[in-house]
């Protein structure tokens, strides 16, 4: 760390086993996390220079850390194409999205129930930040089934059937992707035909 107005060094933190990619302040200021090519985030106290909990769980790089605005939880951002989110105190895994492709960035919505992370592909995926309940689990699967089944189907009737039959998903699923079923393929159809423009 390095004092901006006389560039002179401050501290140093070493830990890593290779190189870092990001670092994020925690908005008291006291504490530091790190991301790096070692695939683990570590949690940095300033006041005793040394890292408090190493995060492990990502199978590459990680590219981004950032704070919750509550100081409780990290989300990192790595090329396995994950979005991984933190309890910090416990080190335990919250959340773990699986984004299009290679992770570059991620960061918080203010109120930390928002996170957009952005990648290799060229797009923003905005995820729902707040630790998984039933609820928010069977809304995010019926998501990525509609995406799947939408783009397997010829029409709305046949999504409907295939989301009735489908022995994959449990029945709360079910009934999410039944009630979203209309809005995506809608959806569907009209990104299908802006593409043949």
């Amino acid at each position: 760390m390095w004092d901006v107005e006389s560039a002179d060094e401050l501290q140093t933190l070493t830990g890593h086993t290779q190189s870092v990619n990001s670092v994020s302040w925690s908005r008291d200021g006291k504490r530091l996390a790190s991301g790096s090519l070692d695939q683990t985030v570590k949690v940095w106290d300033l006041k005793m220079g040394k890292d408090v909990r190493t995060l492990r769980g990502h199978t590459n790089s990680v590219n981004s850390v950032t704070w919750s605005e509550d100081g409780k939880r990290l989300a990192s951002g790595s090329l396995d194409g994950k979005v991984k989110v933190w309890d910090v105190e416990t080190a335990q895994e919250l959340l773990s999205l699986t984004d299009t492709g290679v992770v570059y960035s991620a960061s918080w919505n203010e109120d930390g129930t928002r996170l957009a992370s952005n990648g290799l592909d060229g797009t923003i995926q905005v995820w729902d930040g707040r630790p998984w309940t039933a609820e928010l689990k069977a809304k995010y699967q019926a998501r990525w089934r509609l995406n799947f089944l939408c783009a397997r189907v010829q029409s709305h009737e046949q999504l409907l059937q295939a989301i009735r039959v489908d022995q994959t998903i449990s029945e709360p699923v079910r009934q999410q992707a039944l009630k979203w079923a209309s809005r995506y393929w809608e959806g569907f159809v009209a990104q299908r035909a802006t593409a043949r423009e």
